[in-house]
C-alpha cells in the first residue's frame, strides 16, 4: 500500500512510500525538486519490536545506498517507523533523536487504500 508522512528538520517535506510485492518506491518534493528512489524491503513481523529493512536503494547516479534498519508498529491506519538512518544500527525503542538519529515518523495510510 501507500503511506505518507512529513520529514525534514521542520517536518515540512511530504514523502510517500509505496510498498508492493517486496519492492519500495519513495517519492517526494524538496526545494521544488521532485525525487524518486526505489529499492526493496525485508520484514520480520515475528521480531519484537517488529523489524523492517530497506535494502538495494540507489542514488540518482546509480550508487547503492547502505541498508536502513528500522523498527515498526501499526496503530490503526498509521504505522510508526523508527530508523537509525542508512548504514547505522537498528533502534531498539520508538524514540526520536530530537534533530538527530534515530528518526521517528508516523506514516498515514493514503485515503482509499485497503489494508493488506
Amino acid at each position: 500500500g501507500s503511506w505518507t508522512t512529513m520529514v525534514g528538520k521542520e517536518k515540512n517535506i511530504p514523502i510517500t512510500i509505496t510498498i508492493k510485492n517486496g519492492k519500495v518506491e519513495v517519492t517526494g518534493k524538496a526545494n521544488d525538486n521532485e525525487f524518486k528512489i526505489e529499492g526493496e524491503i525485508k520484514v520480520d513481523d515475528k521480531a519484537s519490536p517488529k523489524t523492517l529493512d530497506l535494502i538495494k536503494f540507489k542514488t540518482r547516479q546509480g550508487d547503492e545506498l547502505p541498508e536502513s534498519l528500522l523498527i515498526y508498529k501499526f496503530e490503526g491506519d498509521t504505522v510508526k517507523l523508527c530508523s537509525g538512518g542508512p548504514g547505522n544500527p537498528r533502534p531498539t525503542e520508538f524514540k526520536d533523536g530530537e534533530g538527530g538519529l534515530p528518526i521517528l515518523n508516523v506514516w498515514t495510510r493514503k485515503p482509499g487504500e485497503k489494508k493488506s
